[in-house]
């Protein structure tokens, strides 16, 4: 069986994160985590999966609000926002929109 590489770890990591955990997790704390540096974690990780560890956390945290907005529809979007990491709800707002081109709200409302 093939080990895999520290890359594959890290996001498999992540992946497996739970909503509460994601929501505090960081480039650093990864690093700490896997006891390497994060200049090295930063590194290994674009080279190998052609984006940043950041964007790739951040990837996961849009794709999982936009899950709960549709398992979850009781959940307002401000306790939404907040359950993967979005403290300011505006910002969600704007960057879920931007992210996948319309506003939260309109997506639920989509995809029920």
């Amino acid at each position: 069986m093939k080990k895999k590489n520290l890359s594959d770890q890290v996001a498999e990591f992540i992946l497996q994160c739970r909503d509460e955990e994601l929501a505090k997790l960081s480039v650093t704390k990864i690093a700490d985590i896997f006891e390497i540096s994060e200049s090295f974690l930063c590194r290994r990780f674009r080279t190998d999966k052609n984006i940043t560890v950041g964007k790739y956390i951040f990837r996961e945290r849009m794709f999982r609000a936009a899950s709960l907005l549709i398992e979850k529809g009781q959940l307002t979007i401000k306790s939404l926002s907040e359950t993967v990491g979005f403290y300011d709800y505006d910002y969600f707002i704007r960057t879920f929109k931007k992210f996948y081109g319309v506003p939260p709200s309109r997506y639920r409302d989509c995809k029920k």
